[in-house]
């Protein structure tokens, strides 16, 4: 099954979005902390900014917690 018929992506994906290298990164917690597209809003609120795809293990099929990481320069995962 691809990631697009499961509609997330795997931990280890790269995929590009707007002209910027992404991976998918499995975390201990849903904390949002390092996700390139967590933001706050005007109001302080948290949101997920430019992405949907669930990151929260809770609405994942594989149950995995996981953030979207800008992919460094060097190519390394």
């Amino acid at each position: 099954m691809s990631n697009k018929d499961r509609n997330y992506m795997r931990v280890g994906t790269i995929f590009e979005k707007d002209g910027t290298t992404y991976v998918v990164r499995e975390v201990d917690t849903n904390t949002c902390a390092g996700c390139a597209f967590f933001n706050i809003t005007s109001e302080g609120k948290p949101e997920c900014k430019g992405l949907s795809l669930p990151c929260d293990g809770d609405y994942r099929e594989d149950g995995k917690n996981v953030v979207y990481e800008p992919l460094k320069t060097n190519g390394q995962c």
